[in-house]
């Protein structure tokens, strides 16, 4: 990969350093629009879909995210997008790639 194919990510953690700051480098991955929210020291990454998502911190406790989920609620920030499928046989498509009929959704309730 050379530097004209790449563009900068941001890794945070303690394991390189409280305050510091390792760059990545990848074409085309992109960071979540909620990034903000959750950007803090220790964070993980992971790429899917193109997107950069947090995925942990340095301190997470697996057992207890576990636990968390099971009794409770937790909100993630899922790598997904909208997409649009257009055209005179998209409905028929949607309806083959679907497992819910797909005419009889109101818009923007999919």
């Amino acid at each position: 990969m050379n530097k004209e194919e790449l563009i900068h990510m941001v890794y945070r953690g303690a394991h390189a350093g409280a305050s510091s700051t390792v760059q990545i480098f990848r074409r085309g991955i992109e960071q979540s629009p909620y990034a903000d929210k959750w950007l803090t020291d220790g964070i993980m990454y992971s790429v899917y879909a193109g997107r950069l998502s947090a995925v942990g911190t340095d301190q997470d406790d697996p057992l207890e995210k576990y636990w968390k989920l099971r009794r409770n609620i937790m909100l993630y920030d899922i790598p997904e997008r909208p997409v649009e499928v257009a055209g005179r046989d998209a409905v028929r498509l949607l309806e083959k790639a679907f497992c819910r009929r797909i005419t009889d959704l109101p818009l923007w309730r999919a």
